[in-house]
């Protein structure tokens, strides 16, 4: 068999392992098996490490080839690692986020303004999300961004930015962290929104 291929065929076994290695880091993240991320890796470098080079060539250009492929094959498991990070913390967040919960729910939102005064307002619905229930029945509207909806109006009255005037969303008394869009809803649930003074 000549040297081209027998590169050939090492380029060729490269790549299936390569493949296997990469269906592996798929698995691995999928599951959100977070603690196998060390072993991922180590096999990560051993495959990149293959196929060896059949014939050293110990010439300038030969040892200059040979920095340039141990850099590239550095910087490929610095890609692969940086997946399995994202991986990770995708993984991460879908079992941390709040649950949602499906089907028909009641809930009551209380509007309480500057003066004190509170106004209830009961909803039935089969919204998942706080923004889904609350802007469909009217009774919120804002300017709409990529990171969601930030409102600005309650009930008909809008903030006013100069007097340092916001809407305070609270469940059950407790601060709720984030925003109506991704406020999960469930059935029973009570909600504050507070016009508040000063930020």
């Amino acid at each position: 068999m000549s040297l081209g291929n027998r590169e050939d065929s090492g380029w060729q076994r490269s790549l299936s392992q390569k493949t296997c290695l990469l269906f592996i880091i798929q698995y691995h993240v999928d599951l959100g098996v977070v603690w196998q991320g060390p072993s991922v890796l180590f096999l990560a470098e051993r495959v990149l490490s293959f196929p060896k080079k059949v014939v050293k060539n110990n010439s300038p250009q030969g040892r200059k080839e040979e920095k340039m492929e141990s850099k590239n094959k550095r910087n490929a498991i610095a890609v692969l690692a940086l997946v399995i990070v994202l991986g990770i913390a995708g993984a991460i967040y879908m079992l941390a986020r709040p649950p949602v919960s499906a089907g028909e729910k009641h809930i009551v939102v209380e509007v309480i303004d500057k003066s004190g005064s509170a106004k209830e307002f009961s909803y039935d619905t089969d919204e998942e999300y706080l923004r889904g229930v609350l802007e469909g029945a009217g009774l919120i509207a804002g300017d709409a961004s990529e990171y969601g909806l930030f409102v600005k109006t309650v009930d008909g009255y809008t903030v006013d930015d100069a007097n340092q005037e916001w809407w305070c969303f609270t469940k059950g008394g407790e601060q709720v962290n984030t925003g109506v869009d991704t406020t999960p809803i469930a059935d029973g649930d009570h909600f504050e929104i507070t016009l508040t003074v000063g930020y």
